[in-house]
């Protein structure tokens, strides 16, 4: 997988969000959803036709409902989805090997948002803004907090509104 123009953290970004692909995978695999694995630049997959990109984030701690979910604006002129899932990834705190897989321990799928959740709900924040934890953000993001995600659940029972 080529490692994207204004990828901020390369390889290391590819693989966190490989990982939480795979999770989403697994997961609508397990649920019997019908879907359709595409990994296209555009968006990752399609859910019952809907196209679905996967937006995941690395912690250090476990996602709190008052936490954010991001997704960089530089990709709006490319993706243009439907539907975004937004996966956390925990890792250990004493593995420092940034590239090390195992360094994660825990995945939650923490639910979903439609286009019109994101362009309704979602702030803006600019390169340089800090997030509510004191993370500085590299590039400019559309941001939604956790507790305005759908549940993930939805997309099982097909109650999905894009």
């Amino acid at each position: 997988m080529p490692i994207l123009r204004h990828s901020h953290r390369g390889f290391i970004a590819n693989q966190i969000g490989c990982l939480g692909e795979l999770v989403v995978e697994i997961w609508l695999t397990k649920y019997r959803v019908p879907c359709k694995f595409v990994y296209y630049r555009s968006h990752d997959i399609e859910i019952r036709g809907k196209k679905t990109e996967i937006k995941t984030k690395d912690r250090s701690v476990a996602p709190k409902e008052t936490f954010e979910c991001s997704t960089p604006t530089y990709n709006n002129g490319v993706q243009n989805p439907e539907l975004y899932v937004f996966i956390s990834l925990q890792r250990y705190s004493d593995i420092h090997d940034k590239q090390d897989i195992y360094r994660f321990h825990t995945a939650w799928i923490l639910g979903y948002a439609t286009k019109d959740d994101m362009s309704t709900l979602a702030q803006i924040r600019k390169a340089g803004d800090r997030e509510p934890n004191g993370v500085v953000f590299f590039t400019d993001c559309m941001n939604i907090f956790i507790h305005q995600l759908r549940p993930i659940s939805e997309i099982v029972h097909d109650r999905t509104t894009a």
